[in-house]
């Protein structure tokens, strides 16, 4: 009888994801009618179809002896479609979810594996150390003789006049260096093996997730992950310690197995939650049911992961490859953390981000990594194109060609303030205590 009803799901699911419109359409048609039925039918029915989502999550390992990885995505995507398109009919009709919350915890580790990155693809421009301001010609080398600190007192419209890019790529740069940095991380996805075809096909069913299983679920499991250890610090004749996480209330779950170290799950998790945050701020239907508090907090991550993680992360024994990518990681996540605030719809709510984000950009902007340059410099293009569009800057010159030099001294010509006092509290401050 099991293996009846194994082989029934089995033909259901290739529904879902037929190519064929009347043959999916057929297949979520019986499903509906299934879980719109009385008694325990229902309840049955939505256990096996959670077990299937994880079952379908555990063959996207690239060792799984399965079919083809890309009909592995398309089952996981139709029945990720069907799942959506369910909990949206129980949204209306003011019932919970389609499948309960604690799904996710079966789910976490399968996911991160299916997001798991190798730095295979990528060694030459994860070890290229030359930094974005080193090289000839380009808009960033070009800034430095742009940027004025202190614009005070000078007449209104002088900077904004002498803010151009003198580099013709500088166009195509400013808005290259995001997508640059997804196409990276598509190469170095091992589920796709380079292909950026199912890299894009993860990405699709990733975002999915937040409406099937609820994203504070997803990321509330994300946050309190025991193999991910937000919290770790290298501490001066301590070694490698892990504060406690003012979020967590996953201290008492058992971390179990964990088949990705700790540099890898982590990069794994931010891809995860990049994905989500993308979803969130492309799908104005949905945005409603994504906390604000969510992106703000993943903004909090994403710096405390760039900034204090790397020299425990080197301690605890991460290849330098993997230190870089997990940093292009960080940049990605913070990016789409912006854009989902924004999103969001709360007034400035880029704005406030801005004190406790430009010294880390700037620092990582100069870093002595290729590709660490580059994420960090795309996060500054999206922070000012999203501080134009909330009002809370003034929209780059029309004169010469808007690159990313003029964005980059824009942000510190209207951020002076913020720069010189965080550079003064930390000459006062981190100095004395060294």
């Amino acid at each position: 009888r099991d293996e009846a009803v194994e082989s029934c799901f089995e033909v259901l699911l290739a529904g879902l994801s037929d190519d064929a419109a009347d043959t999916t359409a057929a297949a979520g048609q019986f499903l509906r009618g299934c879980l719109l039925q009385g008694g325990s039918q229902p309840q049955l029915m939505l256990r096996r179809l959670a077990e299937w989502l994880v079952r379908l999550f555990k063959e996207l390992s690239p060792r799984a002896n399965r079919p083809p990885m890309a009909a592995r995505l398309a089952r996981l995507d139709g029945l990720l479609r069907f799942l959506c398109d369910a909990s949206a009919a129980a949204s209306e009709a003011q019932q919970a979810s389609v499948l309960p919350g604690h799904t996710v915890e079966g789910l976490l580790r399968p996911l991160l594996d299916a997001c798991s990155l190798e730095v295979g693809g990528l060694q030459r421009t994860l070890r290229d150390e030359r930094s974005l301001a080193s090289l000839p010609g380009s808009a960033v080398s070009q800034a430095e003789s742009l940027v004025q600190l202190f614009p005070y007192g000078e007449a209104e419209g002088s900077a904004s006049t002498e803010v151009t890019s003198t580099a013709p790529q500088a166009a195509s740069q400013s808005l290259g260096d995001a997508q640059q940095v997804s196409a990276w991380l598509a190469r170095a996805l091992g589920v796709a093996a380079g292909d950026e075809r199912l890299a894009s096909q993860l990405r699709c069913a990733l975002g999915r997730l937040p409406a099937v299983l609820g994203a504070e679920n997803l990321f509330m499991a994300v946050f309190d992950d025991p193999g991910c250890r937000w919290q770790l610090r290298a501490e001066a004749g301590a070694g490698v310690v892990e504060e406690p996480f003012p979020l967590r209330r996953g201290a008492d779950q058992e971390p179990g197995a964990r088949e990705l170290p700790l540099v890898r799950r982590r990069s794994a998790a931010m891809f995860a939650m990049a994905a989500w945050l993308e979803k969130a701020s492309a799908d104005i239907e949905a945005q409603h049911l994504w906390p604000a508090w969510l992106a703000r907090h993943c903004v909090s991550l994403a710096l405390s992961a760039r900034s204090s993680g790397t020299d425990a992360l080197r301690a605890s024994g991460a290849a330098a490859d993997e230190l870089v990518l997990h940093d292009v990681c960080a940049c990605n996540l913070l990016t789409a953390s912006l854009k989902a605030l924004a999103a969001a719809g709360e007034p400035r709510a880029v704005h406030l981000q801005v004190k406790r984000l430009l010294v880390p950009l700037l620092v990582g902007l100069g870093a002595r990594s290729f590709a660490i340059s580059t994420a960090s410099r795309g996060c500054l293009t999206c922070l000012h194109e999203l501080l134009v569009a909330e009002g809370s800057l003034p929209p780059a010159p029309a004169a010469g060609v808007p690159g990313t030099a003029a964005e980059v001294s824009l942000l510190l010509v209207e951020y002076a303030d913020y720069l010189v006092g965080d550079l003064c509290f930390r000459l006062r401050f981190e100095v004395a205590t060294a």
